[in-house]
């Protein structure tokens, strides 16, 4: 009998399904990849899209005459803000001794995300116009229906600035968490307060005192059980 026993089959084993803690991080993974998509398009949106205010010409010939070596903030709009900045790496234009400044554009909302640099910001500048604000992504940014076109498209870069890349990605993640989450919370709060009043949280009847509702057949939960099993006990 004992080999019988050893020999006989073993119950099936049910499947398990994905844990719990696989699910968390596939939901944490995808918010963060939104949150990083999410960053780009906005940064790239105010970028190309939105409005400046610009200082002109102005500025570039206080930062000339005086030979100013502090960055100043020349042009600024939601999620875009342009510098003008002291910059060694800039050549002189042959026969226009100008001082070698360079145009720095920071992109992104809330926090800067990306960054441009134009090395020949002055190369073929006219000192009796003032300067017009232009496109900023040009490598990036290439649809020529742009209203903004660039003043040298092929000395800007643009590159990440990872702080206000990480940041910003954290906080549109968080929100894409919150929106995805959403239709539980909408649909959790009624819940919650038919099972406060003691009413069956499928269909809201009146269920104080019963194991299950007899409009439904919903088992009662937790906050109604009290409620139903204290009926049932004192009865």
């Amino acid at each position: 009998m004992g080999e019988i026993e050893r020999q006989s089959p073993a119950s099936p084993k049910r499947k398990r399904g994905p844990r719990p803690t696989h699910k968390w991080i596939k939901r944490i993974a995808l918010c963060l990849i939104l949150g990083v998509l999410i960053n780009i398009a906005v940064a790239s949106a105010c970028a190309a899209f939105v409005p400046m205010t610009f200082s002109g010409g102005v500025v570039v010939e206080e930062m000339h005459h005086h030979q100013r070596r502090t960055p100043i903030l020349v042009g600024q709009a939601f999620g875009v803000r342009e510098w003008l900045v002291w910059n060694w790496s800039d050549t002189f234009t042959p026969g226009k001794p100008f001082e070698p400044y360079a145009s720095y554009i920071e992109i992104g909302w809330p926090l800067a995300s990306f960054v441009m640099t134009d090395d020949k910001m002055l190369e073929d500048y006219t000192w009796s116009k003032p300067l017009t604000m232009s496109a900023y992504i040009d490598p990036f940014l290439t649809d020529p229906l742009m209203s903004r076109l660039s003043r040298s498209p092929g000395n800007q870069t643009l590159r990440p600035l990872w702080r206000g890349v990480a940041a910003n990605t954290l906080i549109y993640a968080f929100l894409v968490a919150i929106f995805m989450n959403l239709r539980i919370f909408t649909m959790a709060l009624p819940r919650y307060r038919r099972a406060r009043k003691g009413l069956c949280t499928s269909c809201g009847y009146d269920i104080a005192g019963l194991a299950t509702c007899p409009e439904c057949g919903s088992a009662p939960s937790p906050l109604e059980g009290e409620g139903g099993t204290s009926a049932a006990s004192d009865g």
